[in-house]
């Protein structure tokens, strides 16, 4: 069997049936008995037959259009849903973390009434004492007056411990569910940015971890009206349970974006013989990486 050299090469990426070997840069030569154009894998000599296809009709590029503007608005549907799940997540944290605050608060100035009511039918006030209705389920819902933050806010924040002390560890537990997420959410854009280095992947995973605080921080400022307890303790408590928590997701997502392709590529030589992973031969030209070989996965 005699071969002829047509001066072309393959042009695009071609992995070899039997090897696996990336055929990209070989010689095209035409077969002489049956006239078909062949290369040659130069790993382990398998021929591997070349098709012509017809010319496509414009059709194709329109579809091809529409779907790539399809691809482009479900990314950024994705991106916005990243960001107001994660906002959501770190709301949840700080609204947690500041019960206990929001309580304390609400029984002060609940006290603080309480003895404004006496002052105003006697003279001689006894020293307030914290009404029964007044219970943790329900206290730090109610209304605090602007006259109550002026003068007594930052003394019951001491008494408090601080706000450092004041951060109810029950915010803990949504830290569980942010992990996940954002895990979920680094694989994601790790393989939707496939024609991207990772570390693009990576900054736009910083990037939505930042806009997340930012929109955290901005929804929970408080003015100087009449506010509930819940609110002025989350305002106070915010700026340092959403950082500590957009902290956190925006480490697992990097760390979610660099692990992302190796797994998939270990999974995809796990589970596929190697005439079948060429399909998915872009999760290894991605990352200009070579297609694994026969018996080899990595």
């Amino acid at each position: 069997m005699t071969e002829h050299d047509t001066h072309d090469t393959i042009r695009a990426d071609r992995a070899c049936i039997a090897c696996g070997f990336n055929l990209f840069g070989q010689p095209i030569t035409r077969e002489d008995h049956y006239n078909l154009l062949i290369t040659r894998c130069p790993e382990c000599g398998q021929a591997a037959a070349l098709q012509s296809y017809p010319t496509m009709s414009h059709w194709v590029n329109r579809f091809r259009a529409i779907l790539s503007a399809l691809w482009i608005a479900l990314t950024l549907g994705i991106l916005a849903l990243t960001v107001l799940i994660n906002t959501g997540i770190t709301q949840g944290a700080c609204e947690n973390a500041s019960q206990e605050l929001a309580t304390t608060i609400a029984a002060d100035h609940q006290a603080w009434l309480e003895m404004s009511q006496q002052n105003t039918s006697t003279t001689t006030p006894s020293a307030p004492n914290l009404p029964n209705f007044v219970t943790r389920s329900f206290s730090r819902w109610s209304i605090v007056t602007p006259e109550w933050r002026e003068l007594h806010l930052d003394e019951t924040i001491a008494n408090a411990g601080g706000l450092n002390a004041s951060i109810d560890p029950e915010y803990l537990i949504l830290l569980i569910p942010a992990v996940i997420l954002s895990a979920i959410f680094g694989v994601f854009w790790s393989l939707a940015l496939l024609n991207a280095a990772r570390w693009k992947a990576a900054a736009l995973c910083i990037a939505i971890a930042a806009t997340t605080l930012a929109f955290t921080l901005t929804f929970n400022h408080v003015g100087a009206g009449t506010q509930m307890a819940q609110s002025i303790a989350k305002s106070h408590l915010t700026p340092i349970v959403a950082p500590r928590v957009v902290l956190i997701q925006a480490i697992t997502m990097v760390l979610a974006v660099y692990i992302a392709r190796p797994l998939a590529r270990l999974y995809v030589c796990a589970a596929l013989p190697p005439r079948s992973r060429t399909a998915l031969s872009f999760l290894w030209t991605a990352d200009k990486k070579p297609l694994p070989k026969s018996g080899r996965g990595r």
